[in-house]
């Protein structure tokens, strides 16, 4: 094979390497991204996925905020240079209609202007005491 073709196959090789690369870090989970859809649709034929408001994994100092099915989590990624900065919990309720409750002591935000987001705020994180989450 020609120098020049070799060279051009090395860099055709980098290149779909690097885009399956960015591809694969920057997708949610596709099972999850897969499950997630599905519960969209049809909340009701799968009511095993859905977490109750108050509950606990083992004993994990914080309390799942709302009755709901975790959509995205905190890392995930939708695009190169973006990563999701919280946990989407979606409770298939009409907006302004679920309850939430805080998770663990702190602050619990909503603007008037959004529809159907809260940020919980704890300045001292049980788990990293001193840091803020």
């Amino acid at each position: 094979m020609p120098k020049r073709k070799w060279m051009t196959s090395i860099v055709w090789f980098a290149a779909l390497t690097a885009i399956g690369s960015a591809f694969y870090l920057y997708l949610p989970n596709t099972s999850r991204l897969v499950s997630f859809r599905g519960w969209i649709r049809n909340p009701a034929s799968h009511p095993d996925w859905k977490l109750s408001a108050g509950s606990r994994c083992g004993s994990a100092p914080f309390l799942f905020p709302t009755d709901g099915f975790v959509g995205f989590l905190w890392g995930d990624s939708f695009r190169p240079g973006h990563i999701h900065q919280g946990i989407d919990i979606f409770a298939g309720t009409d907006v302004g209609v679920t309850p939430v409750i805080a998770a663990y002591p702190g602050y619990l935000t909503r603007l008037p202007d959004w529809k159907s987001s809260v940020i919980v705020r704890v300045p001292d994180d049980p788990l990293q005491p001193g840091t803020q989450i």
